[in-house]
């Protein structure tokens, strides 16, 4: 990307710092993050005289366990337990190595050091020192990032030690970024389309009460006597709701989510708001190449929804002095997007007539593929001119309004499109249809591409991490295989959008 923009400062934003639902383990009573590791191990038995040699293969299971609410720890090496089965003598097996090889520790306890387990997890847990390295190779300052904790929710709320790891991972990752290069993370992203407008029972907290819960734990740990006192990051909430902010509406939920958020406004910096083009408007461009039924400064959808947004939050106790984002905007390249027109969910009827109706017709025999005709309906909505001409026009409309966007998004994704159908709750063909399916679009958004695809299947609390020969389904529909494993090369794929103009025609948000 740095390559891309010839030098031009970027600013990225990432979400999912933290250990998903399946990395999570129950020992001796408590929870743990765990980190996965699988030893392949084969021996060979080599009789005497000329018996054939025989072989046998075994995968060997290593748990790494770091203590969730500790920013700090020392080595617990007698903390190792190794499981087996059988008697020994017999038939003694080994089944895992469960290492716990850390306590929690005070910050200033004799081999205190930062809790290993927030560098390890996905690669988000990396990206914040790849940056700031390269600012310091570089001498200058040439990524800033905003880090998201993912959504990790346990028993429908936010309020709990695995969200409170993902803030803690992140704010180590800060740390240890910014002391590399300063200024190189400068906000704190607290959750993703959670703040929503929703119905609780009494005494619940709704989900942006949860959210402004954990906004206050991590400005807790950056005040004077938390463990990352002095880091001094923005906190925001990214969001897709908050534009139902409404101090006039008669709807219960609705009131308390306007209250809710006035509430949130008084412990975060930024909120980000996640905004998409609708289905009419999407039509529009199909017919005309253009996003101005979306983009134009008065009457463009978006220019319409920003002023009442931003006349909304402004008109709440402590609106003024929150800066306010796009945090995801973009058009796909290709696939079934949620903003086809006529698309819709489960086994809702399809309008008749629709774009998403000649694609639903194109499914063939088996459900297993979308046949020409189909491909060719997504493809007069979703394809690299049109998301060029979004991107275009978007980064036009931000530095028009001084409004900070964050294009949806920097690389493709493919393991969004899911292979291991049919999709929970679906039949067959409606997999094969939905937004997350083999042709879903979210795989498509990016800036840049990739040359492969590779996805566990998703992990779940009951199945726990995925292990190897866990990543692919055995039994697909017919016609469909599975694409070989990624050889790691990224590529821009939309050969007419000049990246390096659009970078330089922005002002660094912090002076490199």
């Amino acid at each position: 990307m740095i390559g891309a923009a010839a030098g031009a400062p970027l600013t990225l934003a990432t979400y999912g710092t933290g250990f998903q639902t399946g990395y999570w383990r129950t020992l001796d009573g408590s929870d743990y993050a765990t980190l996965p590791v699988w030893s392949r191990n084969t021996v060979k038995f080599i009789p005497a005289g000329e018996a054939p040699i025989t072989e046998t293969h075994s995968i060997e299971e290593l748990y790494f366990y770091f203590p969730p609410t500790a920013a700090y720890v020392r080595p617990a090496p007698e903390g190792i337990q190794v499981e087996t089965r059988g008697q020994p003598g017999k038939d003694l097996e080994l089944v895992a190595v469960h290492q716990r090889l850390f306590t929690a520790a005070d910050k200033g306890e004799a081999g205190a050091q930062l809790n290993p387990g927030f560098f390890a997890g996905d690669a988000n847990a990396q990206i914040a020192l790849a940056a700031a390295e390269i600012n310091a190779q570089a001498g200058k300052r040439l990524l800033t990032l905003k880090l998201g904790v993912d959504n990790l929710a346990v028993a429908g709320s936010l309020v709990n030690d695995r969200m409170r790891f993902g803030i803690l991972s992140a704010l180590a990752q800060a740390s240890a970024a910014n002391a590399r290069y300063p200024g190189t993370v400068t906000h704190l992203v607290i959750s993703n389309e959670y703040a929503r407008v929703a119905a609780t029972a009494e005494g619940e907290r709704t989900p942006t009460q949860q959210i402004a819960e954990m906004v206050r734990y991590a400005k807790t740990q950056m005040a004077p006597g938390g463990d990352f006192a002095g880091l001094a990051l923005k906190v925001g909430v990214r969001g897709n709701s908050f534009l139902a902010v409404d101090t006039q509406s008669s709807d219960r939920a609705a009131r308390q989510f306007t209250q809710d958020v006035a509430e949130l406004l008084a412990d975060v910096d930024v909120l980000m708001e996640n905004r998409y083009p609708s289905p009419e408007a999407v039509e529009a461009a199909r017919q005309t190449g253009r996003w101005d039924l979306y983009f134009d400064a008065e009457q463009g959808e978006l220019s319409k929804q920003w002023r009442q947004l931003t006349k909304a939050i402004r008109g709440l106790p402590g609106g003024e002095r929150v800066e306010l984002m796009i945090g995801e905007i973009g058009h796909p390249t290709g696939g079934i997007a949620f903003n086809l027109p006529g698309y819709v969910e489960g086994d809702t009827a399809i309008p008749p007539g629709s774009p998403f109706a000649k694609v639903a017709g194109a499914l063939e025999a088996g459900g297993s593929r979308i046949g020409a005709r189909g491909r060719a309906t997504l493809a007069a909505y979703f394809n690299d001119a049109l998301a060029t001409a979004f991107l275009e026009q978007a980064f036009a409309w931000s530095r028009e309004t001084g409004v900070q966007i964050h294009a949806f998004e920097a690389f493709d994704e493919p393991q969004k499109a899911v292979q291991n159908l049919p999709l929970p709750g679906l039949t067959p063909a409606r997999s094969m249809l939905n937004r997350a399916g083999p042709f879903g679009a979210e795989a498509a958004y990016g800036l840049f591409g990739y040359t492969g695809v590779a996805a566990f299947s998703n992990p779940s609390e009951a199945a726990g991490p995925p292990r190897p020969g866990a990543a692919r389904s055995d039994a697909l529909p017919p016609g469909l295989s599975w694409a070989d494993q990624p050889d790691g090369r990224l590529y821009p794929k939309l050969p007419d959008l000049d990246f390096a103009a659009i970078a330089r025609a922005f002002n660094a948000v912090i002076s490199p």
